[in-house]
């Protein structure tokens, strides 16, 4: 058909009646189309003017049946991709609210675990607290102690700081075996200062930190020492019984 509309080459009629009969049998509009406006044509080279028309009629309603085709499938189409447009701002939309119910999840949880990390270091710093307190007051309980230990062979005069002495012959009886020079010394500072450092300690009894550690830890076993957190006052109360039996 394109070959003869471009060439404009004569069809005989009895060709002309075989392609209207070809174009009656087929339902593809677009042949149709073009064959209608091919007769069209032929038929008004012609002088056929009553067929011209016909064709050119039957052209046009092929024509127009074609656009409502393409309108059609133009209003699908619009109507597909509205609703995949639409589809798709929903899933955004759902995949936006997905995220935002996310980040406040991790906000909450956020919030719980510092309301939690507060709460322990509060708590850590209120049972250190109390537990500081709680080890002043023992401290201050066994010097206490001391100091009424000190004074408990003049207890109707006024104590006068540092006139209390160990008796070492008793803690010597006390043990069964004789207290080293080291020791003693060790005793005697404690006696003065109950709270001494063992560095200061140390320094007093001219020997190494060490040294002090290992002579304390020996009079812990010696005269059996509770475990403490003041075990220097511990000892130098327990010499002070000792002393005062």
């Amino acid at each position: 058909l394109s070959f003869y509309l471009k060439s404009k080459l004569k069809i005989e009629p009895e060709d002309q009646q075989q392609l209207i009969k070809l174009l009656d049998s087929t339902s593809d509009l677009r042949i149709k189309a073009d064959g209608f406006r091919l007769l069209h044509q032929l038929y008004k080279l012609a002088g056929k003017d009553a067929l011209a028309l016909q064709m050119l009629e039957n052209f046009t309603t092929c024509e127009d049946t074609l656009q409502l085709v393409k309108d059609k499938f133009a209003v699908i189409r619009a109507e597909i991709q509205s609703d995949f447009n639409n589809k798709m701002q929903h899933r955004q939309l759902e995949e936006e609210r997905a995220k935002a119910a996310a980040d406040l999840n991790h906000l909450k949880n956020l919030f719980l675990l510092g309301s939690g990390a507060l709460l322990i270091i509060f708590t850590i710093i209120f049972l250190a607290r109390k537990r500081i307190h709680s080890d002043n007051l023992e401290k201050n309980r066994l010097l206490q102690e001391i100091d009424t230990l000190k004074n408990f062979d003049t207890p109707h005069q006024v104590p006068l700081e540092n006139t209390f002495t160990l008796n070492k012959d008793k803690l010597e009886q006390y043990l069964e075996k004789k207290i080293n020079d080291t020791d003693w010394a060790v005793l005697n500072v404690l006696l003065r200062n109950p709270v001494v450092s063992n560095k200061d300690l140390a320094a007093e009894v001219f020997l190494s930190p060490d040294g002090i550690g290992s002579s304390l830890r020996r009079m812990y076993v010696m005269f059996d020492v509770p475990e403490s957190k003041y075990m220097k006052i511990g000892l130098l109360l327990k010499v002070i019984k000792i002393s005062n039996n």
